[in-house]
């Protein structure tokens, strides 16, 4: 029976068993590097696997070479690169990135994805059979690890597989090269590595226009707003998003100032859940509860953004563009006071932007300016289940359609609600109501 767990951010562990004399007979890298692999994520073994004969057991024995260059040639996207659509996944290149099957060279490993999440790493692993090696990884978790703790992980056991080869003879391999980049990047660099990777790209490589552009926006925005900025974009994109983020931080400085004095003193719900959303509907109850208002009242968005101060028309940037849409955004926080411009479109979506501002400026810290976005971070995430809550909220959903919804039903509560159809449909979906397909 596969086993499936959906659990808190909890422990992450790598594990390396080493056989006493090294196989031979075959390409000699490989057989040097042969190992055993344990993979554990918050109590459940990842690796356990069962064989069409019936064998079983926790630990899988392969060529582990190709698993530390995948690490090491992957580093800083694999730490920096979140999702940034709802698609990511079946992207080949982003594939490629993250998924440890991309490393499976003719061996079995286990259908494991790592997402970077900001300072979290979210890991999902799938059940899988592999044919043609006739085995079954049962076991299926969905995780959030501090991205340290992954590293750090991850970091030794590409020390452990080079320190192995390296021990039998092996040191000028493609995983050695890309791994001494790694260690001898300077605390300097590290910051343009950390940029790239979260564009997904290979900071080590050459990327002229990417780099001009960066050189433009450090005259103008913070280190912060250009990081969330790349997490967001991707490279094809990144002249048109940084337009955008430029226009909005530019906007910011002329935005009203919104009060977030009651929710700093409500303080934010620690990100204790697996899923990044529950961290956004922690945040809308604190938010009603200390406001005062209703999880069931229709004019709790409006009441909530009145009560802020908070009016999505006070600072537009730029124009509407569908180029530019993994940003959306820019809030500025000092103490507990906050501005933001959202870009121009329609009312419900900025709207939206507004709320979603709410949320990053209230976990931004007492002075920052951050970028509101369509990255899949944690903070990202729970902001935008925090504006649907906030301005959908799935009681008086609920209410109005009990386990069923048309479509025209969706569209009638979205213009009452003040929000896309969308965003009706996503609280819907995600609390167990049906959306029929029909109009009536």
């Amino acid at each position: 029976m596969a086993k499936r767990a959906s659990v808190e951010i909890s422990e992450f562990s790598v594990t390396v068993g080493w056989p006493i004399k090294p196989a031979t007979g075959g390409e000699a890298i490989l057989d040097a590097s042969i190992g055993r692999l344990g993979i554990v994520v918050a109590g459940t073994t990842v690796t356990a696997y069962r064989s069409d004969k019936g064998d079983t057991g926790d630990e899988i024995s392969l060529p582990l070479y190709g698993i530390a260059e995948w690490l090491a040639s992957n580093w800083w996207p694999l730490q920096f690169e979140p999702r940034k659509s709802d698609d990511a996944e079946d992207d080949p290149d982003f594939r490629s990135r993250h998924w440890l099957g991309f490393a499976r060279d003719g061996f079995a490993l286990p259908d494991l994805w790592f997402f970077p999440a900001g300072d979290k790493l979210e890991i999902s692993a799938r059940d899988s059979y592999l044919r043609f090696a006739r085995v079954t990884f049962p076991n299926k978790i969905d995780a959030s690890v501090a991205l340290d703790v992954a590293t750090g992980q991850l970091g030794t056991f590409v020390e452990e597989v080079l320190s192995r080869l390296s021990s039998l003879g092996f040191s000028d391999t493609e995983a050695h090269s890309a791994w001494d980049m790694v260690r001898h990047t300077t605390p300097d660099e590290e910051r343009y590595c950390r940029l790239v990777g979260a564009l997904g790209l290979s900071p080590y490589d050459e990327h002229r226009d990417v780099d001009e552009i960066l050189i433009g926006l450090e005259r103008t925005l913070s280190d912060q707003v250009i990081f969330d900025l790349c997490q967001a974009s991707t490279p094809e994109a990144f002249g048109r998003t940084s337009l955008a983020a430029t226009q909005l931080y530019s906007a910011i400085s002329d935005a009203p100032h919104i009060d977030l004095q009651q929710l700093a003193e409500a303080g934010l719900p620690v990100d204790h859940s697996a899923q990044a959303y529950r961290w956004g509907l922690d945040a809308a109850d604190r938010a009603r509860e200390r406001l005062g208002i209703s999880h069931i009242d229709p004019e709790g968005g409006a009441k909530f953004l009145s009560e802020l101060g908070v009016d999505p028309a006070g600072a537009i940037a730029g124009e509407e563009d569908s180029a530019a849409g993994q940003v959306t955004a820019g809030v500025r926080r000092e103490d507990s006071k906050a501005q933001f411009a959202v870009l121009n479109g329609p009312e419900a979506q900025r709207r939206f932007a507004a709320a979603r501002s709410v949320f990053v400026g209230w976990a931004a810290g007492n002075r920052a300016t951050r970028l509101v976005t369509t990255a899949k971070t944690r903070e990202q995430q729970a902001s935008r289940s925090f504006a649907a809550e906030m301005l959908a909220p799935i009681g008086y959903i609920k209410r109005k359609a009990p386990g069923l919804i048309s479509t025209f039903g969706i569209d009638r509560l979205a213009a009452e609600l003040g929000v896309s159809s969308a965003v009706v449909r996503y609280q819907a979906q995600n609390n167990g109501i049906h959306v029929a397909n029909y109009m009536s």
